[in-house]
């Protein structure tokens, strides 16, 4: 098989030594075979990381993070994740309210409707606003919950099934524009560490990797790379209450996983946002 070229994505950081520990590569992709025992079912042809995790090593560190001290910092934003911790007085009251819903998990989305919490989505909104975000495209996802087992989180709604690693479509760009899209800023506002699974190289990598300049599946893109690198590590990286990761979830193939979390329930809110500029990367770790 042809070897790859170098992942375009990148993990910025400030501090090496903060960062570096939460950082892990999988074993492979592989077929959900469903034996988390989650639900609902996976989607056919669903793929998802493989164990064991591992550190990485010093060459794939290297090739996988960006000081943000690095003048090329961003260079393409679409390809930049990061681990941001914002000031306490946008994070506290998010957490306050994440908590609240970390006692009756299934009412999540209904609590983030709650006056306190839309108060603290409203500051966070605020913050983006004034850090660089292009205020028309600042949009609430709203509280989520999900249980601790599962190898991959999200859920296609529309299919009723988990996707394991997957694209985001919010914005239905064709490949040439996709790293146009609005970037996702989600929070962890549990009570213990959640995980953001990625995979460094993007979407249009894989797809010239390929040989599709064009294809009519973007979905399809992914699983069809993916399904010939078993062996290809995805990246798992922790983020602590109170802290986001920012990553442009409809450039580069993700998901999140519960299975590694202490606590029993994970919650989230995510925001997409179109950024202008680099301001929410000086919050990074």
């Amino acid at each position: 098989m042809t070897a790859l070229p170098p992942a375009e994505a990148r993990l910025v950081f400030r501090d090496a030594a903060r960062l570096r520990p939460r950082v892990t590569l999988s074993a492979g992709v592989a077929a959900a075979d469903g034996s988390d025992g989650g639900w609902p079912r996976y989607a056919p042809a669903a793929l998802v990381p493989q164990p064991p995790w591992r550190a990485p090593t010093d060459a794939e560190w290297a090739a996988l993070t960006q000081p943000l001290s690095d003048p090329s910092t961003p260079g393409n934003a679409a390809a930049r994740v990061a681990i941001l911790r914002l000031p306490e007085e946008v994070v506290a009251p998010l957490l306050n309210a994440g908590h609240r819903a970390a006692e009756q998990p299934h009412q999540a989305f209904e609590i983030s409707r709650q006056p306190d919490a839309a108060d603290a989505i409203d500051r966070v909104t605020e913050f983006l606003r004034d850090n660089g975000a292009d205020a028309e495209s600042i949009r609430s996802l709203g509280f989520c919950a999900k249980p601790r087992g599962l190898a991959t989180a999200t859920v296609n709604t529309r299919r009723r099934r988990r996707a394991g690693l997957h694209l985001d479509r919010f914005d239905a760009r064709p490949l040439s524009e996709l790293a146009e899209s609005r970037v996702r800023l989600c929070f962890n506002i549990g009570r213990g560490d959640r995980y953001f699974l990625y995979c460094p190289h993007s979407v249009p990598q894989m797809a010239e990797v390929l040989g599709q300049s064009d294809p009519d599946g973007i979905d399809e893109i992914g699983r069809t790379f993916l399904e010939g690198r078993p062996d290809y590590p995805v990246v798992r990286v922790a983020v602590a209450p109170g802290e986001a990761y920012l990553a442009a979830t409809e450039y580069l193939i993700h998901d999140a996983t519960t299975q590694e979390i202490a606590e029993d329930w994970d919650i989230h809110v995510a925001f997409l946002c179109r950024l202008q500029g680099v301001g929410l990367l000086q919050d990074s770790l």
